[in-house]
């Protein structure tokens, strides 16, 4: 998977396919275990009939033989299909770079407000910031397990955290790659894993209210 599909299913192109060649397939017949319902096709602007896992893309690495895995990880945007399947995964915008993303390539969110442990957003805040939950956190390579964890809201439900802090998705991204959310009220921000290192709140620092 390439984490710039995130935006633009063909974002990919020129050199870059001739080092990640589609998987391509007239008829797909999947292995025990796994789903069909979780495949299908995009059709790229060639004609190009690309496979797909989830809604993300398939690609080979030109470099792998038979059982090679040399591809994971490259640049931080190619990463292999496993089994289970992330819950948590990695988009890539122009300006932003690499951010947090649920399977489906939806972006999640912090809020500058929070603290380690605690989500300050509730009622109408919560309404427009749903909390994200993933009963597991599986991630790329790349990013630390330990990193994500869990805290029970007041009403009982779970929301899955980041290095602490509650993960969200915004109301009005209604796809993959969607970014609206992106500096709300100068408290929601998009989280490039490699960077993020907590919230204004938690520094002891004030910061703008929503």
């Amino acid at each position: 998977m390439f984490t710039k599909d995130t935006a633009d299913l063909e974002s990919c192109q020129g050199d870059c396919l001739t080092n990640w060649p589609v998987f391509s397939a007239d008829r797909l017949i999947v292995a025990d275990g796994l789903d069909a319902a979780d495949f299908g096709v995009h059709v790229r602007a060639d004609g190009t009939k690309q496979v797909t896992y989830r809604g993300w893309p398939l690609y080979y690495f030109v470099k792998d033989k038979p059982g090679d895995r040399l591809g994971e990880g490259i640049g931080g945007v190619w990463f292999l299909i496993k089994q289970p399947f992330y819950s948590i995964a990695i988009g890539t915008d122009g300006k932003l770079g690499n951010y947090l993303t649920d399977s489906q390539g939806r972006t999640l969110y912090y809020y500058d407000m929070d603290t380690p442990g605690t989500s300050v957003c509730d009622g109408t805040c919560l309404a427009n910031w749903p909390a994200f939950h993933a009963d597991a956190a599986t991630a790329p390579a790349g990013l630390n397990p330990d990193d994500f964890g869990e805290i029970t809201r007041a009403d009982g439900t779970k929301q899955t955290t980041f290095k602490g802090y509650p993960l969200y998705y915004f109301i009005k991204d209604e796809g993959r790659g969607d970014l609206y959310g992106q500096g709300v009220g100068n408290v929601w921000y998009a989280i490039d894993p490699a960077k993020f290192d907590g919230t204004t709140a938690a520094k002891g620092r004030k910061g703008s209210t929503s």
